[in-house]
């Protein structure tokens, strides 16, 4: 697993920068079916990012906010 100060790495048609700054990230039971998840929330100069990687399907999902 990687280091929990860096970025999650993203793959796939949104990319975001890996110069964010990690605010906190822990692995999380989510949902009804206790999926296991990297929940990350991350800052940029103008956008603050919650980023979760399933990582059962290795999917991930984003939510970019400005700040």
């Amino acid at each position: 697993m990687s280091n929990f100060e860096e970025p999650i790495p993203m793959s796939g048609p949104k990319l975001l920068t890996n110069e964010r700054k990690v605010l906190w990230k822990n692995v999380c039971m989510l949902g009804e079916e206790k999926r296991e998840f990297i929940l990350e929330m991350s800052t940029t100069r103008h956008r603050f990012y919650i980023v979760a990687l399933d990582l059962e399907i290795v999917k991930y999902h984003v939510i970019e906010l400005f700040r």
